[in-house]
């Protein structure tokens, strides 16, 4: 019953991707009309076709299919006419990405034009248009574009970076990166440099977080490579990289976390088992524990039980039981319950028990006591939350 229960709670984790593809087809005013009507011989669309077509000589509804190579074939002085013809249509999440795709376009070629028609735009409409504006404009004049990101705010020159990056202009970015002071927007763009480079090509991306000085910014660098060597190469080189990052704040940390995340994600139970059984050392083992095990759990709630018996100190044992035990309090307080009286002694299950209890009582106090006496906690343990759940009866 745990077994199931527990394997339940993976349904309620879900990752999401947001993808769009240009659909084929012809454009709306060629919509087929429905074969002639029976009765009188008439040519009549149907109700689909109806709300398709285009009257003749009309303005079309949607964004013509062939919009991309459109873009693609136009000069500067065609893109106003576009835009105009994009304003002009219903809103749609395709005209939105057509009008992304047209500022890009347009920021490249001409960059003063695309930001005078930007003005127009409603705030958050134009703030879009400018972030598109910039991420061509970065591909043909990237100081220019900087200089204007930076006169209006540092934060606008992460869709710099985003175009230079999409153009493989890392050198440009490393060069943007070191004239920024320490601050949240130098850290954004050491995210975007280590999400490239864990794409695009690991080794190099290795290379450059080497020369990082210590700071969030490493930190962060070290969590992404981390992922993407262990997505995308082998686990041994992931944990590797980890194990190599200097301690005292050079991202170890960050690195092991993100890499046995990903682990927890692909490896079985036997594959656990070899490298945990004998890590490069105790430490290691201990700190790829804590955040292995709650990715494990869903998937292998026995074995990751075994797993934790391998903690090397009570510390890291019952760090990561009480780790677990608040997630699966989240959704199941009985599950949560078994999983502490399995995993945590009865100091550290203490809190979050208490905790728990209290969270559950207000919703439904009388299903909560009765978890609490169909248990396995101790006598004492039972007492001490029975008397929490009273007060909310």
């Amino acid at each position: 019953m745990f077994r199931r229960r527990i394997l339940v709670i993976l349904v309620i984790v879900s990752f999401g991707l947001l993808g769009y593809s240009w659909p084929k087809g012809r454009h709306p005013a060629a919509a087929p009309l429905a074969k002639v009507a029976s009765a009188g011989g008439k040519s009549t669309p149907s109700p689909s076709d109806a709300q398709r077509i285009v009257p003749p000589g009309g303005p079309p509804t949607s964004v013509p299919a062939d919009f991309a190579e459109q873009l693609a074939a136009a000069d500067a002085s065609a893109l106003p006419r576009l835009h105009a013809e994009l304003l002009g249509l219903p809103a749609s999440a395709r005209r939105t990405q057509a009008l992304a795709r047209l500022f890009r376009r347009w920021g490249a070629l001409d960059p003063k034009s695309a930001l005078v028609a930007a003005e127009s735009a409603a705030p958050a409409e134009r703030s879009a248009a400018e972030d598109a504006i910039l991420r061509g404009w970065a591909t043909t004049d990237p100081d220019a574009a900087t200089a204007w990101a930076g006169a209006n705010g540092n934060a606008r020159i992460i869709p710099v970076v985003q175009g230079l990056l999409e153009s493989d202009r890392t050198g440009d970015v490393i060069r943007l990166m070191e004239k920024l002071p320490a601050d949240s927007t130098r850290t954004a763009v050491v995210s975007n440099l280590a999400d490239y480079f864990g794409t695009h090509d690991i080794a190099a991306g290795i290379g450059w977080f080497n020369t990082l000085p210590n700071g969030e910014g490493r930190l962060v660098a070290a969590g992404t490579l981390g992922r993407a060597i262990a997505w995308n190469e082998t686990p041994a080189k992931a944990i590797a990289f980890a194990t190599s990052i200097p301690g005292n704040g050079g991202g170890r940390n960050y690195a092991y976390g993100a890499v046995f995340e990903e682990l927890a994600s692909t490896w079985s139970p036997a594959e656990a088992r070899a490298w945990f059984s004998a890590p490069p050392t105790d430490a290691n083992r201990d700190l790829a524990l804590r955040t292995f095990i709650p990715r494990f759990v869903p998937r292998f709630p026995e074995e990751a039980l075994a797993l934790l018996d391998l903690a090397s100190d009570t510390a890291t044992r019952s760090s990561v039981a009480t780790t677990v035990g608040n997630k699966l309090g989240q959704s199941s307080f009985s599950d949560a319950v078994e999983w502490l009286v399995r995993a945590g002694s009865v100091e550290s299950r203490k809190a979050p028990l208490q905790k728990m209890a209290t969270d559950w009582a207000r919703r439904d106090a009388e299903g909560t006591a009765r978890d609490v006496r169909d248990s396995d906690l101790t006598a004492p343990e039972k007492e001490s939350l029975l008397s929490i759940i009273s007060q909310f009866k």
